[in-house]
């Protein structure tokens, strides 16, 4: 029996009270394992920072992906401690990274998401300085704090070329940060760059805002319409690249988005082993006055991707411009790189 009309229907509109939120997966099966021992107090690094750089029209989901008993309890814990942390979904096994960022944006309505790995260390402006760059360039869909040499030369990256030639200015930055790109080399093990990419970035200008061509994924601020583009279904997979790019990379640039990221170092990623410096960066954020970060109130959330006129020129320029040694030659002398080994 129902007596009565449920008070909820003469009021059901949501209403967002923020426009970007930040979406955290969490998979820690154990800390015995020496892979996992020290993930936890890494993961709370991650949170610190993040709760230290944001602003106040910031939400924070948190995905307990499968993790073991003391690490929920402390996700748990800081759910119910940090009114930025809204939303806390526990699952009991790992359905893979991507699912359980799909899970978040399919329930929530904010225009920005980030994606950010839980061993990642946010500095102070990243939230600022990524929105700048969705202010100043509109059509950008992925845009990074963390910006890389090398990722210019991606496929999935290459509607930043039809920007280039006709919207922005195409040019070559000298890099502010080195340290950063050796720091990230150093957190995954493995050389990636050569000197030059030590030295320049390739950048778009557009009214004195420069943004680096191309960005990786282990943090990542996504508009909310290039998820709309994404598969419907689930992926079978828990991690990987190819997984990433069919969910998240392919459907930006299948919709006409740009792929972009700060010129500035912003986040560091960590890894798996605590370190001195570690430290000593969050001795910095300890100084922060949280009332000083702006929200940005220019951005265009509504806007539409670049048309398919567009998608097939770049898709032109790409395949002469970077796949060709000649048309490659081309573009670094465009943009002002005079080593070919770019």
């Amino acid at each position: 029996m129902r007596i009565g009309t449920n008070p909820a229907k003469s009021d059901n509109k949501i209403e967002a009270k923020s426009y970007h939120r930040i979406i955290i997966p969490v998979f820690i099966p154990n800390l015995e394992e020496d892979y996992f021992k020290q993930s936890l107090d890494i993961f709370k690094l991650t949170i610190e920072s993040i709760l230290s750089t944001i602003h106040r029209k910031t939400r924070i989901s948190i995905f307990n992906n499968g993790s073991c008993e003391a690490v929920s309890h402390y996700l748990k814990r800081i759910f119910e401690a940090e009114d930025s942390i809204d939303q806390f979904i526990n699952n009991k096994e790992n359905v893979g990274k991507i699912n359980a960022i799909y899970a978040v944006v399919k329930s929530n309505i904010e225009p920005l998401f980030t994606i950010t790995d839980a061993d990642v260390l946010f500095k102070v402006g990243w939230q600022q300085e990524v929105e700048k760059v969705f202010e100043h360039f509109p059509k950008a869909g992925i845009v990074s704090p963390v910006p890389f040499s090398t990722l210019y030369s991606s496929d999935l990256a290459r509607m930043n070329l039809w920007e280039g030639f006709v919207r922005s200015k195409l040019n070559s930055s000298p890099v502010p940060n080195p340290e950063g790109l050796k720091h990230f080399e150093k957190s995954i093990g493995r050389e990636m760059f050569k000197e030059i990419h030590y030295q320049q970035f390739i950048t778009l200008e557009h009214r004195s805002q420069k943004a680096v061509l191309g960005s990786g994924h282990f943090v990542c601020t996504v508009r909310a319409q290039v998820f709309q583009k994404g598969p419907l279904c689930p992926t079978m997979y828990k991690m990987g690249g190819e997984v990433m790019a069919d969910y998240i990379d392919k459907p930006n640039r299948d919709a006409g988005y740009l792929r972009l990221a700060t010129l500035g170092n912003y986040a560091y990623h960590i890894g798996n082993r605590m370190e001195s410096w570690l430290e000593k960066e969050m001795e910095k954020l300890k100084e922060i006055n949280k009332t000083d970060f702006q929200i940005n109130e220019q951005i265009n959330f509504n806007v539409k991707p670049y048309a398919a006129g567009a998608k097939w020129v770049s898709k032109v320029f790409y395949k002469f411009f970077v796949k060709t040694s000649f048309g490659k030659r081309l573009f670094l002398k465009y943009v002002g790189i005079k080593n070919n080994n770019y």
